[in-house]
């Protein structure tokens, strides 16, 4: 099988993220047009006055994760991208929230949005960026049955939920006389673990119905 370029499917991903992060029905509109620019700030596209800025945009590591596994199970990957920018979207709401919580000034070489637009701004930024996660996986309703549909939002949110998980275990160790090996797995396996787990299985769901070959791709 000859394969695409990596650069193929990042792009078809940036180009998914764009359209799902600029609703056209607000995108134009002068009075959102910073609200929309904080994620295209975060994100890697703009700098802070909305000017088009080559940032740092981050791996992609979980959309390239998920398209890639409903091509190795005989999918479409192209059939996944929206569910490659739900969970990139969901990764990116959950560090606008952490960059608050862990009061960090930067990430990827620039200043965190909250250092940017405060606080308050930036927790209603993370918010919603979720609802627009949540908004980009309805995309693969058009290519699954809607059984098939309701496992990969079940599996999103219960991803979503972990990541709430391991960031309150986290934050409590931050000030815990001691913490153990296990106790770190345990954080991990919410914080980071679920979220690259769910990017592989979701992938797979789209790609094929056969619980034998999605249970280890989600393992």
């Amino acid at each position: 099988m000859n394969l695409p370029d990596r650069s193929v499917y990042l792009q078809a991903i940036e180009r998914e993220l764009k359209n799902a992060t600029a609703p056209d029905a607000f995108a134009s509109d002068a009075h959102y047009r910073d609200f929309f620019n904080i994620f295209q700030y975060h994100l890697g596209w703009m700098d802070t006055d909305g000017r088009e800025s080559l940032g740092e945009t981050g791996k992609r590591f979980r959309p390239l994760l998920c398209v890639w596994c409903c091509q190795a199970v005989g999918g479409r990957w192209r059939e996944a991208l929206p569910a490659g920018s739900a969970l990139e979207l969901v990764h990116n709401f959950s560090l606008i929230h952490d960059d608050i919580q862990d009061n960090s000034l930067f990430r990827h070489g620039r200043a965190t949005v909250w250092k940017v637009w405060g606080v308050p701004q930036a927790i209603n930024a993370g918010d919603a960026m979720f609802v627009l996660a949540r908004l980009a996986l309805d995309g693969v309703s058009q290519v699954l049955s809607p059984e098939a549909y309701r496992s990969v939002q079940h599996r999103f949110d219960t991803a979503t939920f972990a990541i709430t998980r391991g960031q309150f275990l986290d934050l409590r160790f931050e000030n815990s006389a001691r913490v153990t090996v296990e106790d770190y797995f345990t954080m991990v396996r919410g914080k980071t673990a679920a979220l690259v787990s769910a990017s592989a299985e979701i992938g797979a769901r789209i790609g094929t119905q056969d619980v034998g070959v999605i249970q280890p791709m989600a393992r």
